[in-house]
C-alpha cells in the first residue's frame, strides 16, 4: 500500500486519485507502525503523502485563482452586454450552418449597416462642415472596446467597411458588407448602404471591381440591386 500511495501521488492532481493515494498512505503507515518492525515502507508512504498534499495545495490555489478570474470577467460582462453576446456567439458556433444560422448572420449584417447609417446621420449633424465619417472610430465606435457595432459585425461573420465618403460640398458615403467565405455558404448576399439609408442586397458580381466602383469612380451602391430595407 505504501508503494501504491507513492505511485498514485504522481497523479494526485486528479482529485479521486489523490484521495486514494492519501488514504492508502495513512493506512499503510498505521499498519507498519503496528507491525512491530515486521513491515517496511514508512518512507515510501510518507513521500507519497507529501507529494499528494502538495498537489492538493496547487490544485486549490489554481481553483481559487480561476474562480476569482471568472467572477471578475462576469462582473465586467454584466456591464457590457455586447461583449457577452459576442463571446456566446463564438462559444456556441460549431461550424455547421443551418438556414436559421445563416439568416441570423445576415440580419446582424443588416443591423450593422442600419446602425452605421444612424451614426453617420448624427455625425453629419454635429459636423456639418466635415461631411460623413470615413471610418468607424471617427463615428465613435472604438474597435478596442466591445460595443454594439462590434457585436453585430463579429456575429454576422461579414467584413464591413466604409469604402467611399465625401465632404460637406457633396456629402455621401458607401458601406459594403462582404460575407466571409469561412463562415458563410457560397452565394451569400453582399449588402451595400449609402447616405440614403437604403440597404441593397446583391449577389456580389461587382465585388471584384469594388475599388474601381467606390474609390476611383466614387459611385453609390448599384441602383439595380434590390432594396432589402429603405432608409428612414
Amino acid at each position: 500500500m505504501a508503494i501504491a500511495c507513492l505511485a498514485l501521488s504522481l497523479l494526485a492532481f486528479i482529485v479521486p486519485v489523490g484521495i486514494a493515494s492519501v488514504v492508502m498512505g495513512h493506512i499503510s503507515r498505521k499498519q507498519i507502525a503496528q507491525s512491530g518492525g515486521r513491515q517496511k515502507g514508512t518512507g515510501l508512504a510518507f513521500a507519497g503523502l507529501i507529494i499528494s498534499y502538495l498537489q492538493f495545495g496547487v490544485v486549490l490555489v489554481i481553483s481559487m485563482m480561476t474562480h476569482a478570474l471568472w467572477h471578475k470577467m462576469n462582473q465586467e460582462l454584466d456591464h457590457n452586454e455586447f461583449a457577452r453576446a459576442a463571446i456566446v456567439e463564438k462559444i456556441t458556433y460549431d461550424g455547421r450552418k443551418s438556414s436559421a444560422n445563416v439568416e441570423q448572420q445576415q440580419r446582424y449584417a443588416i443591423n450593422a449597416l442600419r446602425l452605421i447609417h444612424a451614426s453617420q446621420v448624427d455625425y453629419l449633424r454635429i459636423h456639418p462642415n466635415s461631411g460623413y465619417a470615413c471610418d468607424f472610430p471617427t463615428l465613435g465606435w472604438d474597435p478596442s472596446i466591445a460595443n454594439e457595432l462590434d457585436m453585430y459585425i463579429n456575429s454576422s461573420h461579414y467584413e464591413i467597411k466604409v469604402y467611399e465618403c465625401r465632404g460637406a460640398e457633396d456629402p455621401r458615403y458607401v458601406v459594403v458588407a462582404i460575407p466571409r467565405s469561412d463562415a458563410n455558404p457560397p452565394g451569400s448576399p453582399v449588402y451595400c448602404s449609402d447616405q440614403t439609408g437604403a440597404i441593397r442586397s446583391s449577389n456580389g458580381e461587382w465585388i471584384n471591381d469594388i475599388v474601381r466602383i467606390f474609390i476611383n469612380e466614387r459611385k453609390p451602391c448599384p441602383e439595380s440591386d434590390p432594396i432589402v430595407e429603405r432608409g428612414q
